[in-house]
């Protein structure tokens, strides 16, 4: 794990059930390299009351706990997670800043880690991450290896959110050298 996340000031500013989702989420049996996966409340519900198990003995104000603050903190989202409760998606934002993706063995992780997920507005969420985190050569290779639908479901998507302007310079910069 990096260090560099610890000293983030959103990190900083969790509230302690909020750093441990977040650890969950860093760190869960379903995280990808992408960090951008598929989570359902109940998966999330096993492993997190697992682990309270292990930690402190699990029993029925572990459940509250849950209920009450664990799932109102993925649903509600922070600076560092997004949850697309239709889609049953989570998005760690800045995953891609701190467990940098480079080269041709490890960008077929993250079309890998693409493929699975319904399309939703968090897609459109991880390419702008991809934009400001991935090496020029690193987006020109996920662009390349995306499939055709993919790619229209981005550029669409993408003019619609963010003006046609960004959606030209995301498509330009990942083209470059082509």
């Amino acid at each position: 794990m990096v260090n560099d996340m610890w000293k983030d000031l959103a990190y900083i500013d969790l509230k302690p059930v909020e750093k441990l989702l977040y650890n969950y989420l860093l760190n869960s049996p379903v995280n990808n390299a992408a960090g951008y996966y598929r989570l359902t409340k109940a998966q999330l519900r096993v492993d997190f009351c697992r682990e309270a198990d292990t930690i402190t003995g699990f029993n029925e104000s572990d459940e509250e706990l849950f209920n009450n603050e664990v799932l109102p903190a993925l649903i509600n989202g922070s600076k560092l997670w997004t949850y697309d409760e239709n889609a049953k998606q989570v998005l760690v934002p800045n995953y891609l800043k701190y467990n940098k993706i480079t080269g041709e063995k490890q960008v077929p992780l993250l079309v890998a880690a693409l493929l699975p997920l319904e399309k939703c507005p968090l897609h459109i969420l991880f390419f702008k991450e991809c934009m400001v985190n991935l090496r020029d050569v690193d987006l020109k290779l996920l662009w390349n290896k995306l499939d055709e639908k993919t790619r229209a479901y981005v550029r669409i998507q993408c003019n619609e959110t963010y003006g046609t302007a960004y959606m030209n310079a995301a498509t330009n910069r990942s083209m470059r050298g082509q």
